[in-house]
């Protein structure tokens, strides 16, 4: 492997990294770190595996109980905030997600070392668990939050600024809130050492 792939999203300053992998990680951690946004989530439990009456000896009942237990398990300890976005059969148990992801634009009209950059972010809550204790319905509570989170921070660039809020429907059993930020970047892309030119072309 040529390139240092281990250290590709660790440092935002350092001009040959991917700034949206760093962002986007930066923006997970944002994420997984608010107490309020998981608590919204929510988190369904995984059930306790079933006992054998005869531990070396089950019963084929006992495996079939034991396959739908891990199978259900595995389901509801799915990663709710995920890095990119996905819509169609997300889940079939009733779990809620935070999906976000970056793009780049072209460049500033004014500079070409400035660029535009566009984060979505899609809150998705199962239609069975909308309801919540603060009178709030839970896809828009979500929205609050991550509105509250990312609106004029500076972590991933210039003022996030906040230009989009849509709701939806996805053809699935969820409720959608779509945010889209505007974040002015540094086009890394135009910074290379050694003038305009790709590092793997012979000088």
């Amino acid at each position: 492997m040529k390139r240092d792939i281990s250290n590709i999203k660790r440092v935002l300053d350092d001009v040959k990294n991917n700034d949206i992998i760093y962002k986007k990680a930066r923006i997970e951690e944002i994420f997984n770190q608010d107490p309020d946004l998981k608590d919204v989530l929510g988190q369904l439990s995984p059930i306790p595996l079933n006992k054998y009456a005869d531990k070396d000896n089950p019963t084929e009942e006992e495996l079939v109980e034991r396959k739908r237990i891990v199978e259900y398990n595995e389901k509801v300890t799915h990663p709710q905030i995920i890095s990119f976005l996905k819509i169609n059969d997300i889940q079939t148990e009733v779990l809620n997600f935070v999906m976000f992801d970056i793009g780049d634009e072209r460049p500033s009209y004014t500079s070409d070392m400035i660029k535009n950059q566009y984060l979505t972010v899609m809150c998705l809550v199962h239609e069975d668990d909308m309801e919540t204790e603060y009178g709030i319905n839970r896809v828009d509570l979500l929205s609050y939050i991550v509105k509250d989170l990312l609106c004029w921070s500076n972590d991933v660039g210039l003022h996030l600024k906040l230009y989009s809020d849509e709701w939806g429907i996805t053809d699935t059993a969820y409720y959608c809130r779509t945010l889209k930020f505007l974040i002015r970047a540094t086009n890394t892309s135009n910074f290379r050492s050694g003038g305009n030119r790709n590092s793997y072309e012979p000088r």
